[in-house]
């Protein structure tokens, strides 16, 4: 009898034990939501906005410089970069710390606006970018 109460126990034990995985009773709570991080590529008109503003608010001008290209369709040299550099300052200024939340795109000859709407209408930048070779770079910008 008393063998037969110690292996009892012993199942018991490797009962619970192996029970713990399972979720027996699940207790309601806050869920967990997790967002799906969007991976935005130069192919994109939008998508190249987003790039150029995220290297702007990582301190990172000189990549931001080269999504610039010219009126002509040709790809900044790096005097004309460097020539940039101010305006790129200025503008990771004005972006720092806005919320988009709103864009808009037009397009016109060839070429696609797109209008960014921060902190709900209180501020907008514009953004014209230009197809070149299959890849999207920014022809001007401006904020409004």
């Amino acid at each position: 009898m008393k063998k037969n109460g110690f292996f009892i126990i012993l199942f018991l034990i490797f009962t619970l034990f192996f029970a713990q995985g399972c979720e027996l009773f699940v207790i309601p709570g806050k869920k967990i939501v997790i967002e799906e991080q969007a991976h935005f590529t130069q192919r994109t008109p939008l998508g190249v906005v987003t790039i150029f503003i995220n290297e702007l608010a990582n301190d990172n001008e000189l990549a931001a410089s080269q999504l610039l290209i010219r009126s002509d369709g040709r790809l900044l040299n790096a005097t004309e970069r460097h020539e940039v550099i101010n305006d790129l300052s200025r503008m990771k200024r004005f972006l720092a710390g806005k919320q988009i939340t709103k864009q808009t795109s037009d397009t016109v000859a060839g070429v696609i606006t797109v209008t960014l709407e921060l902190d709900y209408g209180k501020n907008k930048a514009k953004f014209i970018t230009k197809e070149v070779n299959s890849l999207y770079y920014i022809l001007s910008y401006e904020r409004k």
